[in-house]
Protein backbone atom coordinates (compact mmCIF):
# COMPACT_ATOMS: atom_id res chain seq x y z
CA UNK A 1 0.00 0.00 0.00
CA UNK A 2 1.69 3.22 -1.18
CA UNK A 3 0.65 6.29 0.75
CA UNK A 4 3.51 8.51 -0.36
CA UNK A 5 1.09 10.79 -2.18
CA UNK A 6 -0.65 11.51 1.08
CA UNK A 7 2.49 12.54 2.95
CA UNK A 8 3.69 16.10 2.89
CA UNK A 9 7.11 17.45 2.11
CA UNK A 10 9.82 16.88 4.66
CA UNK A 11 8.87 18.73 7.86
CA UNK A 12 6.17 20.85 6.32
CA UNK A 13 5.15 23.66 8.63
CA UNK A 14 1.49 23.17 7.89
CA UNK A 15 0.45 21.08 10.85
CA UNK A 16 -2.79 19.79 12.19
CA UNK A 17 -3.37 20.16 15.88
CA UNK A 18 -3.65 17.09 17.97
CA UNK A 19 -6.22 16.13 20.54
CA UNK A 20 -5.49 18.19 23.61
CA UNK A 21 -7.44 16.69 26.49
CA UNK A 22 -7.06 18.09 29.97
CA UNK A 23 -6.63 15.15 32.29
CA UNK A 24 -6.06 13.70 35.66
CA UNK A 25 -4.80 10.38 36.84
CA UNK A 26 -3.56 7.01 35.74
CA UNK A 27 -6.73 5.25 34.71
CA UNK A 28 -8.96 7.89 36.33
CA UNK A 29 -10.87 10.37 34.20
CA UNK A 30 -11.41 14.06 34.94
CA UNK A 31 -14.37 14.96 32.76
CA UNK A 32 -14.29 18.60 33.83
CA UNK A 33 -11.03 19.11 31.98
CA UNK A 34 -11.82 17.49 28.64
CA UNK A 35 -11.08 19.69 25.70
CA UNK A 36 -12.63 19.07 22.30
CA UNK A 37 -10.18 17.74 19.78
CA UNK A 38 -9.28 19.85 16.82
CA UNK A 39 -7.62 18.98 13.54
CA UNK A 40 -6.37 22.40 12.56
CA UNK A 41 -3.14 24.17 13.33
CA UNK A 42 -2.20 27.48 11.83
CA UNK A 43 -0.65 27.14 8.35
CA UNK A 44 2.70 28.83 7.89
CA UNK A 45 4.30 29.50 4.52
CA UNK A 46 7.30 27.21 3.98
CA UNK A 47 8.66 29.25 1.11
CA UNK A 48 8.33 32.69 2.69
CA UNK A 49 10.82 35.33 1.65
CA UNK A 50 13.03 37.11 4.14
CA UNK A 51 10.55 39.90 4.82
CA UNK A 52 7.80 37.37 5.48
CA UNK A 53 10.15 35.40 7.71
CA UNK A 54 10.69 38.49 9.83
CA UNK A 55 6.95 39.05 10.03
CA UNK A 56 6.32 35.44 11.03
CA UNK A 57 9.04 35.67 13.63
CA UNK A 58 7.37 38.74 15.13
CA UNK A 59 4.05 36.87 15.22
CA UNK A 60 5.76 34.10 17.14
CA UNK A 61 7.24 36.70 19.51
CA UNK A 62 3.80 38.08 20.31
CA UNK A 63 2.29 34.63 20.66
CA UNK A 64 4.97 33.42 23.02
CA UNK A 65 4.93 36.57 25.14
CA UNK A 66 1.37 35.94 26.26
CA UNK A 67 2.04 32.38 27.30
CA UNK A 68 5.16 33.33 29.24
CA UNK A 69 3.89 36.17 31.38
CA UNK A 70 3.84 33.92 34.42
CA UNK A 71 7.52 32.98 34.07
CA UNK A 72 9.26 34.87 36.85
CA UNK A 73 12.53 34.41 35.03
CA UNK A 74 14.43 37.28 36.45
CA UNK A 75 13.16 37.16 40.01
CA UNK A 76 15.67 36.69 42.79
CA UNK A 77 15.64 32.91 42.50
CA UNK A 78 16.18 32.82 38.76
CA UNK A 79 19.11 35.22 38.81
CA UNK A 80 20.68 33.22 41.57
CA UNK A 81 20.43 30.16 39.34
CA UNK A 82 22.38 31.89 36.61
CA UNK A 83 25.29 33.26 38.60
CA UNK A 84 25.98 31.60 41.97
CA UNK A 85 28.29 33.15 44.58
CA UNK A 86 29.17 36.83 44.16
CA UNK A 87 27.97 36.98 40.52
CA UNK A 88 24.40 36.24 41.55
CA UNK A 89 22.90 38.92 39.35
CA UNK A 90 22.90 38.83 35.58
CA UNK A 91 25.20 41.59 34.37
CA UNK A 92 23.96 44.37 32.14
CA UNK A 93 26.28 43.17 29.38
CA UNK A 94 24.64 39.74 29.18
CA UNK A 95 21.09 40.42 30.34
CA UNK A 96 19.71 40.75 26.83
CA UNK A 97 16.51 39.04 27.91
CA UNK A 98 15.54 41.25 30.85
CA UNK A 99 12.19 41.96 29.24
CA UNK A 100 11.81 38.33 28.14
CA UNK A 101 8.41 37.67 29.65
CA UNK A 102 6.79 40.96 28.72
CA UNK A 103 8.39 42.36 25.58
CA UNK A 104 6.48 40.94 22.64
CA UNK A 105 8.98 41.95 19.98
CA UNK A 106 12.34 40.87 21.41
CA UNK A 107 11.72 38.00 23.79
CA UNK A 108 14.31 35.26 23.72
CA UNK A 109 11.99 32.48 22.66
CA UNK A 110 10.99 34.26 19.49
CA UNK A 111 14.51 35.43 18.84
CA UNK A 112 16.04 32.00 19.11
CA UNK A 113 13.37 30.48 16.91
CA UNK A 114 13.90 33.16 14.26
CA UNK A 115 17.65 32.78 14.47
CA UNK A 116 17.40 29.04 14.20
CA UNK A 117 14.88 28.80 11.40
CA UNK A 118 17.54 28.41 8.76
CA UNK A 119 20.20 26.56 10.66
CA UNK A 120 21.48 29.76 12.23
CA UNK A 121 21.71 31.61 8.92
CA UNK A 122 21.80 35.39 8.56
CA UNK A 123 18.17 35.86 7.55
CA UNK A 124 17.29 38.57 10.07
CA UNK A 125 18.66 42.07 10.35
CA UNK A 126 21.14 42.84 13.08
CA UNK A 127 18.48 44.64 15.10
CA UNK A 128 16.50 41.41 15.40
CA UNK A 129 19.24 39.61 17.31
CA UNK A 130 19.61 39.75 21.09
CA UNK A 131 22.15 42.41 21.97
CA UNK A 132 25.29 40.43 22.80
CA UNK A 133 28.46 41.43 21.04
CA UNK A 134 29.61 38.60 18.75
CA UNK A 135 32.95 37.14 19.62
CA UNK A 136 34.39 37.49 16.12
CA UNK A 137 36.82 40.18 17.25
CA UNK A 138 38.21 37.75 19.81
CA UNK A 139 38.82 34.96 17.32
CA UNK A 140 42.52 34.73 17.95
CA UNK A 141 44.01 31.40 19.00
CA UNK A 142 46.16 33.45 21.35
CA UNK A 143 43.14 34.79 23.23
CA UNK A 144 43.29 33.40 26.72
CA UNK A 145 40.23 32.25 28.66
CA UNK A 146 40.08 31.13 32.26
CA UNK A 147 40.66 27.41 32.62
CA UNK A 148 37.53 25.78 33.97
CA UNK A 149 35.50 22.61 33.65
CA UNK A 150 32.12 23.04 31.99
CA UNK A 151 30.03 19.85 32.21
CA UNK A 152 27.65 18.77 29.48
CA UNK A 153 24.72 19.08 31.90
CA UNK A 154 24.72 20.92 35.22
CA UNK A 155 22.58 18.94 37.67
CA UNK A 156 24.62 20.20 40.62
CA UNK A 157 23.32 23.77 40.37
CA UNK A 158 19.78 22.55 39.87
CA UNK A 159 19.97 20.44 43.03
CA UNK A 160 21.28 23.31 45.15
CA UNK A 161 18.60 25.60 43.74
CA UNK A 162 15.80 23.17 44.63
CA UNK A 163 17.52 21.56 47.62
CA UNK A 164 15.03 22.44 50.39
CA UNK A 165 12.07 21.12 48.38
CA UNK A 166 13.90 18.06 47.09
CA UNK A 167 15.25 17.10 50.51
CA UNK A 168 11.81 17.52 52.05
CA UNK A 169 10.18 15.39 49.34
CA UNK A 170 12.75 12.60 49.75
CA UNK A 171 12.37 12.70 53.53
CA UNK A 172 8.60 12.42 53.21
CA UNK A 173 8.98 9.12 51.35
CA UNK A 174 11.48 7.78 53.87
CA UNK A 175 9.15 8.65 56.73
CA UNK A 176 6.11 7.16 54.98
CA UNK A 177 7.89 3.82 54.38
CA UNK A 178 5.76 3.47 51.23
CA UNK A 179 8.21 3.05 48.37
CA UNK A 180 6.19 1.60 45.48
CA UNK A 181 2.95 2.92 43.90
CA UNK A 182 2.13 5.24 46.77
CA UNK A 183 0.56 8.68 46.94
CA UNK A 184 3.43 10.41 45.11
CA UNK A 185 3.04 7.98 42.21
CA UNK A 186 -0.67 8.68 41.82
CA UNK A 187 -0.20 12.43 42.25
CA UNK A 188 2.64 12.56 39.71
CA UNK A 189 0.56 10.70 37.14
CA UNK A 190 -2.28 13.19 37.63
CA UNK A 191 0.06 16.16 37.31
CA UNK A 192 1.89 14.83 34.26
CA UNK A 193 -1.34 13.97 32.45
CA UNK A 194 -2.67 17.44 33.11
CA UNK A 195 0.58 19.06 31.97
CA UNK A 196 0.66 17.36 28.56
CA UNK A 197 -3.11 17.33 27.98
CA UNK A 198 -3.88 13.62 28.09
CA UNK A 199 -6.55 11.70 29.96
CA UNK A 200 -4.16 9.10 31.34
CA UNK A 201 -0.55 8.80 32.42
CA UNK A 202 1.13 5.59 33.56
CA UNK A 203 4.57 6.05 35.07
CA UNK A 204 7.17 3.32 34.66
CA UNK A 205 10.79 2.45 35.35
CA UNK A 206 12.46 4.02 32.28
CA UNK A 207 11.87 5.52 28.86
CA UNK A 208 12.84 2.18 27.33
CA UNK A 209 10.30 0.31 29.44
CA UNK A 210 7.72 2.93 28.40
CA UNK A 211 8.35 1.99 24.77
CA UNK A 212 8.11 -1.70 25.60
CA UNK A 213 4.83 -1.22 27.46
CA UNK A 214 3.38 0.82 24.59
CA UNK A 215 4.26 -1.87 22.05
CA UNK A 216 2.87 -4.61 24.29
CA UNK A 217 -0.35 -2.68 24.82
CA UNK A 218 -0.83 -2.52 21.04
CA UNK A 219 -0.24 -6.27 20.78
CA UNK A 220 2.87 -5.98 18.61
CA UNK A 221 4.93 -9.15 18.31
CA UNK A 222 6.62 -11.64 16.00
CA UNK A 223 6.08 -11.02 12.29
CA UNK A 224 4.93 -7.42 12.72
CA UNK A 225 6.74 -4.37 11.35
CA UNK A 226 7.24 -0.99 13.00
CA UNK A 227 8.57 2.05 11.12
CA UNK A 228 11.09 4.23 12.96
CA UNK A 229 14.02 6.52 12.04
CA UNK A 230 17.56 5.22 11.63
CA UNK A 231 19.17 8.28 13.19
CA UNK A 232 18.22 7.96 16.85
CA UNK A 233 19.04 6.34 20.14
CA UNK A 234 18.52 2.58 19.86
CA UNK A 235 15.65 2.20 22.36
CA UNK A 236 12.67 2.34 19.96
CA UNK A 237 14.12 -0.06 17.38
CA UNK A 238 15.54 -2.23 20.16
CA UNK A 239 12.17 -2.78 21.85
CA UNK A 240 10.55 -3.57 18.49
CA UNK A 241 13.17 -6.25 17.83
CA UNK A 242 13.01 -7.46 21.43
CA UNK A 243 9.37 -8.45 20.85
CA UNK A 244 10.25 -10.35 17.67
CA UNK A 245 8.92 -7.64 15.35
CA UNK A 246 10.97 -6.01 12.60
CA UNK A 247 12.15 -2.41 12.78
CA UNK A 248 11.74 -0.80 9.36
CA UNK A 249 14.03 2.21 9.13
CA UNK A 250 13.44 5.51 7.34
CA UNK A 251 15.67 8.54 6.90
CA UNK A 252 15.39 11.87 8.68
CA UNK A 253 14.89 15.48 7.67
CA UNK A 254 18.31 17.14 7.66
CA UNK A 255 16.95 20.33 9.22
CA UNK A 256 15.12 18.98 12.29
CA UNK A 257 16.65 15.47 12.49
CA UNK A 258 13.17 14.00 12.98
CA UNK A 259 11.59 11.27 10.86
CA UNK A 260 10.86 12.30 7.26
CA UNK A 261 7.10 11.74 6.71
CA UNK A 262 7.56 11.77 2.93
CA UNK A 263 9.43 8.46 3.13
CA UNK A 264 6.89 6.64 5.27
CA UNK A 265 4.35 5.76 2.59
CA UNK A 266 6.80 3.61 0.63
CA UNK A 267 7.66 1.65 3.79
CA UNK A 268 4.10 0.73 4.77
CA UNK A 269 3.16 -2.91 4.20
CA UNK A 270 0.33 -5.19 5.37
CA UNK A 271 2.57 -6.09 8.31
CA UNK A 272 3.04 -2.50 9.50
CA UNK A 273 1.46 -2.28 12.93
CA UNK A 274 2.89 1.01 14.26
CA UNK A 275 5.10 4.00 13.53
CA UNK A 276 7.47 5.43 16.16
CA UNK A 277 8.67 8.95 15.32
CA UNK A 278 11.42 10.16 17.66
CA UNK A 279 11.27 13.82 18.73
CA UNK A 280 15.01 14.23 18.55
CA UNK A 281 16.99 16.90 20.41
CA UNK A 282 13.96 18.70 21.83
CA UNK A 283 11.29 19.43 19.22
CA UNK A 284 8.25 17.44 18.04
CA UNK A 285 8.13 15.64 14.71
CA UNK A 286 5.94 16.92 11.84
CA UNK A 287 2.67 15.76 13.36
CA UNK A 288 0.31 16.75 10.55
CA UNK A 289 2.36 15.24 7.72
CA UNK A 290 2.95 11.97 9.56
CA UNK A 291 -0.72 11.65 10.49
CA UNK A 292 -1.59 11.85 6.80
CA UNK A 293 1.08 9.34 5.83
CA UNK A 294 0.11 6.90 8.59
CA UNK A 295 -3.62 6.81 7.98
CA UNK A 296 -5.12 4.39 10.51
CA UNK A 297 -1.76 2.95 11.61
CA UNK A 298 -1.13 3.69 15.31
CA UNK A 299 1.61 6.21 16.08
CA UNK A 300 3.72 5.95 19.23
CA UNK A 301 5.33 9.32 19.91
CA UNK A 302 8.81 8.89 21.38
CA UNK A 303 9.04 12.14 23.31
CA UNK A 304 11.96 11.15 25.54
CA UNK A 305 13.87 14.25 24.43
CA UNK A 306 11.00 16.66 23.79
CA UNK A 307 8.93 16.71 26.99
CA UNK A 308 7.69 20.29 27.40
CA UNK A 309 7.88 21.29 23.72
CA UNK A 310 4.84 22.30 21.70
CA UNK A 311 3.16 22.40 18.33
CA UNK A 312 1.95 25.98 17.84
CA UNK A 313 -1.27 27.06 16.19
CA UNK A 314 -4.93 27.69 16.91
CA UNK A 315 -4.75 24.99 19.54
CA UNK A 316 -1.33 24.49 21.04
CA UNK A 317 -0.47 20.89 21.85
CA UNK A 318 2.39 19.62 23.96
CA UNK A 319 4.72 16.76 23.27
CA UNK A 320 3.18 13.79 25.03
CA UNK A 321 -0.22 14.40 23.47
CA UNK A 322 0.51 13.18 19.93
CA UNK A 323 -0.31 9.78 18.52
CA UNK A 324 -2.27 6.85 19.89
CA UNK A 325 0.33 6.54 22.65
CA UNK A 326 3.16 8.82 23.74
CA UNK A 327 6.17 7.94 25.84
CA UNK A 328 8.81 9.97 27.62
CA UNK A 329 11.90 9.45 29.77
CA UNK A 330 12.96 10.89 33.11
CA UNK A 331 16.61 9.87 32.78
CA UNK A 332 18.65 12.46 34.75
CA UNK A 333 19.91 14.28 31.64
CA UNK A 334 16.44 14.76 30.14
CA UNK A 335 14.67 18.15 30.32
CA UNK A 336 12.53 16.77 33.16
CA UNK A 337 14.87 14.29 34.79
CA UNK A 338 14.88 12.37 38.04
CA UNK A 339 17.79 11.01 40.05
CA UNK A 340 17.72 7.64 38.33
CA UNK A 341 15.82 5.95 35.54
CA UNK A 342 12.15 6.70 34.97
CA UNK A 343 9.55 7.05 32.25
CA UNK A 344 5.86 7.43 31.45
CA UNK A 345 3.26 6.46 28.86
CA UNK A 346 0.40 8.80 27.93
CA UNK A 347 -2.86 7.97 26.18
CA UNK A 348 -6.55 8.90 25.96
CA UNK A 349 -7.99 5.38 25.62
CA UNK A 350 -9.14 3.95 28.95
CA UNK A 351 -8.69 0.33 27.90
CA UNK A 352 -5.12 1.00 26.80
CA UNK A 353 -4.46 2.78 30.09
CA UNK A 354 -5.77 -0.15 32.11
CA UNK A 355 -3.67 -2.55 30.06
CA UNK A 356 -0.55 -0.42 30.58
CA UNK A 357 -1.13 -0.24 34.34
CA UNK A 358 -1.41 -4.04 34.51
CA UNK A 359 1.57 -4.68 32.25
CA UNK A 360 3.94 -2.57 34.37
CA UNK A 361 2.95 -4.52 37.51
CA UNK A 362 3.14 -8.24 36.63
CA UNK A 363 -0.24 -8.24 34.92
CA UNK A 364 -2.08 -7.60 38.18
CA UNK A 365 -5.55 -6.09 38.17
CA UNK A 366 -5.37 -6.15 41.97
CA UNK A 367 -2.77 -7.55 44.34
CA UNK A 368 -2.00 -11.22 43.59
CA UNK A 369 -4.76 -11.38 40.94
CA UNK A 370 -3.03 -11.64 37.56
CA UNK A 371 -5.11 -11.18 34.43
CA UNK A 372 -2.17 -11.34 32.03
CA UNK A 373 1.57 -11.66 31.86
CA UNK A 374 3.47 -8.52 32.68
CA UNK A 375 6.73 -7.28 34.11
CA UNK A 376 8.10 -5.17 36.93
CA UNK A 377 8.32 -1.73 35.34
CA UNK A 378 7.07 0.45 38.21
CA UNK A 379 8.50 3.85 39.07
CA UNK A 380 9.45 4.05 42.75
CA UNK A 381 8.10 6.66 45.15
CA UNK A 382 11.44 8.41 45.63
CA UNK A 383 11.66 9.23 41.92
CA UNK A 384 8.00 10.26 41.85
CA UNK A 385 8.51 12.64 44.77
CA UNK A 386 11.61 14.14 43.14
CA UNK A 387 9.87 14.57 39.79
CA UNK A 388 6.89 16.29 41.42
CA UNK A 389 9.23 18.94 42.81
CA UNK A 390 11.00 19.38 39.48
CA UNK A 391 7.71 19.56 37.58
CA UNK A 392 6.66 22.53 39.72
CA UNK A 393 9.73 24.41 38.46
CA UNK A 394 9.68 23.00 34.94
CA UNK A 395 7.94 25.90 33.18
CA UNK A 396 10.49 28.34 34.57
CA UNK A 397 13.33 26.04 33.52
CA UNK A 398 11.91 25.82 29.99
CA UNK A 399 12.11 29.60 29.75
CA UNK A 400 15.69 29.52 31.00
CA UNK A 401 16.49 26.91 28.35
CA UNK A 402 15.25 29.27 25.66
CA UNK A 403 17.38 32.05 27.14
CA UNK A 404 20.50 29.86 27.06
CA UNK A 405 19.76 28.79 23.47
CA UNK A 406 19.27 32.41 22.38
CA UNK A 407 22.67 33.33 23.81
CA UNK A 408 24.29 30.48 21.89
CA UNK A 409 22.67 31.59 18.62
CA UNK A 410 24.07 35.09 19.03
CA UNK A 411 27.52 34.08 20.24
CA UNK A 412 27.99 31.49 17.50
CA UNK A 413 26.63 33.61 14.64
CA UNK A 414 30.17 34.51 13.42
CA UNK A 415 30.87 30.79 12.94
CA UNK A 416 27.79 29.91 10.89
CA UNK A 417 29.83 29.28 7.74
CA UNK A 418 31.65 26.53 9.64
CA UNK A 419 28.93 25.24 11.97
CA UNK A 420 25.26 24.48 11.36
CA UNK A 421 23.21 25.64 14.33
CA UNK A 422 20.02 23.90 15.51
CA UNK A 423 16.89 24.57 13.47
CA UNK A 424 13.47 24.76 15.13
CA UNK A 425 10.50 24.62 12.75
CA UNK A 426 8.35 27.78 13.02
CA UNK A 427 5.24 25.82 14.04
CA UNK A 428 7.06 24.17 16.95
CA UNK A 429 9.03 24.96 20.07
CA UNK A 430 12.12 23.14 21.29
CA UNK A 431 13.26 22.31 24.81
CA UNK A 432 16.83 21.80 23.57
CA UNK A 433 17.43 18.44 25.20
CA UNK A 434 20.80 18.76 23.49
CA UNK A 435 22.33 21.75 21.73
CA UNK A 436 23.70 20.05 18.62
CA UNK A 437 25.95 21.63 16.02
CA UNK A 438 27.20 20.17 12.75
CA UNK A 439 30.75 20.65 11.51
CA UNK A 440 30.48 21.67 7.87
CA UNK A 441 32.88 21.37 4.96
CA UNK A 442 32.61 22.38 1.32
CA UNK A 443 30.65 19.24 0.45
CA UNK A 444 28.01 19.78 3.12
CA UNK A 445 27.49 23.55 3.18
CA UNK A 446 24.92 23.26 0.41
CA UNK A 447 22.57 21.79 3.00
CA UNK A 448 22.30 25.15 4.71
CA UNK A 449 21.83 27.24 1.57
CA UNK A 450 18.44 25.84 0.65
CA UNK A 451 14.98 26.08 2.15
CA UNK A 452 14.80 24.83 5.75
CA UNK A 453 12.69 21.96 4.44
CA UNK A 454 15.56 20.38 2.65
CA UNK A 455 15.77 17.76 -0.03
CA UNK A 456 16.94 14.53 1.60
CA UNK A 457 18.87 13.44 -1.52
CA UNK A 458 22.43 13.80 -0.27
CA UNK A 459 25.72 12.26 -1.19
CA UNK A 460 25.46 8.79 0.29
CA UNK A 461 29.18 8.36 0.86
CA UNK A 462 30.46 8.66 4.41
CA UNK A 463 33.22 11.27 4.28
CA UNK A 464 35.73 10.41 6.97
CA UNK A 465 37.31 13.86 6.57
CA UNK A 466 34.10 15.44 7.88
CA UNK A 467 34.17 13.21 10.95
CA UNK A 468 37.82 14.15 11.46
CA UNK A 469 36.89 17.84 11.48
CA UNK A 470 34.17 17.16 14.03
CA UNK A 471 36.48 15.02 16.16
CA UNK A 472 39.22 17.66 16.05
CA UNK A 473 36.77 20.28 17.35
CA UNK A 474 35.45 18.10 20.16
CA UNK A 475 38.93 16.96 21.21
CA UNK A 476 40.16 20.54 21.35
CA UNK A 477 37.16 21.61 23.43
CA UNK A 478 37.61 18.67 25.78
CA UNK A 479 41.27 19.59 26.26
CA UNK A 480 40.11 22.98 27.53
CA UNK A 481 37.72 21.43 30.03
CA UNK A 482 34.60 21.88 27.89
CA UNK A 483 32.55 18.69 27.74
CA UNK A 484 31.06 17.55 24.43
CA UNK A 485 29.11 14.54 23.20
CA UNK A 486 28.18 12.96 19.88
CA UNK A 487 24.50 12.18 19.45
CA UNK A 488 24.81 9.81 17.50
CA UNK A 489 28.01 8.51 15.84
CA UNK A 490 26.49 5.63 13.84
CA UNK A 491 22.96 5.26 12.39
CA UNK A 492 20.95 2.27 13.54
CA UNK A 493 20.78 0.62 10.11
CA UNK A 494 24.60 0.25 10.20
CA UNK A 495 24.74 -1.13 13.75
CA UNK A 496 25.93 -4.72 14.06
CA UNK A 497 22.86 -5.75 16.04
CA UNK A 498 20.66 -4.98 13.01
CA UNK A 499 22.99 -6.40 10.34
CA UNK A 500 20.57 -9.28 9.71
CA UNK A 501 18.05 -6.79 8.30
CA UNK A 502 20.23 -6.35 5.21
CA UNK A 503 20.72 -2.60 5.22
CA UNK A 504 23.92 -1.18 3.77
CA UNK A 505 25.87 2.05 3.68
CA UNK A 506 24.11 4.55 1.44
CA UNK A 507 20.58 3.41 2.25
CA UNK A 508 19.87 6.45 4.43
CA UNK A 509 22.24 9.21 3.30
CA UNK A 510 20.96 11.97 5.58
CA UNK A 511 21.34 9.85 8.70
CA UNK A 512 24.80 8.75 7.59
CA UNK A 513 25.98 12.26 6.80
CA UNK A 514 24.62 13.84 9.98
CA UNK A 515 26.22 11.14 12.12
CA UNK A 516 29.61 12.24 10.75
CA UNK A 517 29.07 15.94 11.43
CA UNK A 518 27.08 16.29 14.63
CA UNK A 519 28.26 17.10 18.15
CA UNK A 520 26.71 18.61 21.28
CA UNK A 521 27.80 21.52 23.46
CA UNK A 522 27.16 21.93 27.19
CA UNK A 523 23.55 22.89 27.83
CA UNK A 524 21.29 23.25 30.84
CA UNK A 525 18.92 25.88 32.24
CA UNK A 526 21.69 26.93 34.62
CA UNK A 527 24.48 27.46 32.09
CA UNK A 528 25.82 30.96 32.74
CA UNK A 529 26.48 33.65 30.18
CA UNK A 530 30.12 33.67 31.27
CA UNK A 531 30.46 29.95 30.57
CA UNK A 532 28.80 30.32 27.16
CA UNK A 533 31.12 33.16 26.21
CA UNK A 534 34.08 30.97 27.19
CA UNK A 535 32.74 28.13 25.02
CA UNK A 536 32.16 30.45 22.05
CA UNK A 537 35.66 31.94 22.28
CA UNK A 538 37.16 28.46 22.46
CA UNK A 539 35.21 27.37 19.37
CA UNK A 540 36.23 30.48 17.49
CA UNK A 541 39.90 29.94 18.30
CA UNK A 542 39.69 26.32 17.13
CA UNK A 543 37.84 26.99 13.88
CA UNK A 544 38.82 30.48 12.70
Amino acid sequence: MDKSKDSKACDSTSAESVDCHATAGAVSRNDDKNVDSSNEVQNLNNSAKDSRINKNAQNVFSHNAARRQDFAIFDENATTLNEPAKDSRISKETAFCNDYALNDSKNCGGALRALGQFGGGSYLSGNDYPQIDPIASNCSPKAESPQTHIPLIDLHTQYHTLKPELDSAIASVLHSQHFILGEHSQALENELASFVGRRFCITCSSGTSALLLALLALGIGAGDEVITPSFSFIAAAEMVAFLGAKPVFVDICPSTYTLDPAQVGAKISPRTKAIIPVCLFGQPYDVSALNQAAGAIPIIEDGAQSFGSKILGKREARSGSFGTLSVTSFFPSKPLGGYGDGGAVFCDDERLAQSLARLRNHGQASKYHHQSLGLNARLDELQCAILRVKLRHFTRELALREQVAARYYTLLKPLQSHLALPYTAPDRTSVFAQFCLRALDSSSKHLESKSPHLDSKLDSSLDSSVAKVRDHITSALNAQGIATAIHYPKPLHLQEVFSHLGYKQGDFPVSERVSQEIFSLPFSPYLTAKAQEHIAKALCAIIA
